[in-house]
């Protein structure tokens, strides 16, 4: 009996797959010099 890893055969419909879930993050926010609420 062979041992198989977590990952789904690439032959699963891609509803039923649920690994490698792609996660977007935003981009860091730029921190512009003197526009800040602070600045006058």
């Amino acid at each position: 009996m062979a041992e198989r890893a977590g990952y789904d055969s690439p032959f699963t419909p891609g509803p039923l797959r649920r690994n490698e879930v792609l996660i977007r993050l935003k981009p860091s926010t730029e921190i512009v010099p003197g526009n800040g609420p602070t600045s006058e």
